[in-house]
């Protein structure tokens, strides 16, 4: 018999916000698609833990949706997923009998900063306090030494890596500032707007915010036992939720997602703006994701184990993200409810705002990339005096 990961467990008032919200409510059961899509999840992992249920409807409930959409991801790409031991959380295989270790990570938003004195924040302000967050539960993985157990011994470990230190609604990217702290190098521009984009990577020594942490992640004492770094900004309820209602379409529901993505024009230095009917275009678990494969790694992640999701590599003193199609930074998921008859009016009139998001964006990327090319350049002068 499955077990209902929606079955509660405690009191309702100690349910996870993010848990109430996607339960029925009163004027509608929006989210009936979501919690399909998460239950089918929970019922393929192999060996979930014994806490997994309660963790999911209270404290844990990011790092639990976390590891569903890992399970997901994985599966979607072509490995097989077991768990015969309680650490590392996933034990992969792909179809040329090759296996690694991954264990699932965690920023979380309960982790609250003391208030930062006000002062003036630089371009890559924001970028060093979210290679802090990202630092933190990384440099604690490396603590547990994994790879010295016997199951793991001999064998590519992979940290799986989630930003949930920010649970404000909104446009979120992390997989800059995470490449910056997992290399420790920091991508001068050169180039001006309009050019095709150059630039020099050099060494970066550390990221200064609330306070201050060495930088270069896979330089640390022990990295060498970890292959590569995954990340994603998609494992949330946004994501469950596309992809339930892909599959279970609710009666009147409109769902649209609008944001960035990497853009390949050579002189593109912002991301594109996007935007689309989720019932009107394929979307892959792993299209937000991305693998920084570690250069120093005592046992490298083999070549496209991760299939056709996006890398990034270190060689010849420099980084190289490559990409398979869309690669998306940051979306938000909005919905509509309204009577199955006015579907098409209500969609008209999402589509208006839709285009109106892109048409502000594409206003505003010019100034924007030309902020960062001055942001640059002051910043050498500054540098240089």
């Amino acid at each position: 018999m499955k077990t209902n990961l929606f079955e509660p467990l405690v009191p309702p008032d100690k349910f996870h916000s993010n848990l109430s919200k996607i339960l029925p409510q009163p004027e509608g059961d929006w989210h009936r698609p979501t919690r399909i899509a998460l239950q089918e999840s929970f019922d393929k992992l192999p060996k979930p833990d014994g806490n997994f249920i309660r963790d999911f409807q209270t404290t844990g409930f990011d790092g639990r949706v976390w590891e569903l959409y890992l399970n997901e991801m994985f599966r979607s790409v072509g490995l097989s997923v077991e768990q015969p031991y309680d650490r590392p959380d996933f034990l992969l295989s792909n179809v040329r009998g090759e296996t690694i270790w991954v264990e699932a990570v965690t920023a979380n938003a309960s982790q609250v900063f003391e208030e930062k004195p006000e002062e003036e924040e630089s371009l890559w302000g924001g970028q060093d306090e979210v290679a802090i967050k990202l630092g933190a539960p990384l440099t604690d993985k490396l603590k547990k030494k994994y790879w010295e157990r016997p199951w793991v011994t001999g064998k590519p470990l992979v940290l799986a890596i989630a930003d949930f230190h920010d649970s404000s609604p909104g446009l979120r990217n992390s997989v800059h500032a995470l490449e910056r702290y997992a290399y420790g190098l920091h991508a001068r521009l050169t180039s001006s707007v309009g050019e095709e984009v150059r630039y020099v990577e050099e060494e970066l020594a550390k990221h200064v915010g609330r306070k201050t942490i060495p930088s270069g992640f896979f330089k640390l004492e022990g990295a060498e036992n970890i292959s590569a770094l995954l990340f994603s900004n998609a494992g949330t309820i946004a994501k469950f939720s596309r992809m339930g209602f892909l599959k279970n379409p609710v009666s009147g529901m409109i769902m649209a997602r609008f944001g960035t993505e990497y853009d390949d024009d050579p002189k593109a230095i912002m991301p594109a703006a996007f935007s689309y009917f989720v019932d009107e275009e394929v979307e892959n678990w792993n299209d937000e994701a991305v693998v920084l494969h570690n250069p120093y790694a005592k046992y490298p992640l083999p070549d496209a184990f991760f299939g056709r999701t996006s890398f990034t590599i270190y060689e010849n003193g420099r980084t190289a993200f490559f990409t398979h199609g869309n690669f998306i930074y940051s979306s938000v998921t909005e919905k509509l409810l309204c009577p199955e008859e006015s579907k098409a009016s209500y969609k008209m009139i999402l589509a208006l705002k839709l285009e109106h998001w892109l048409q502000n964006y594409d206003k505003a990327r010019h100034e924007m990339e030309q902020r960062v090319v001055t942001a640059h350049r002051e910043q050498k002068q500054k540098e240089q005096s």
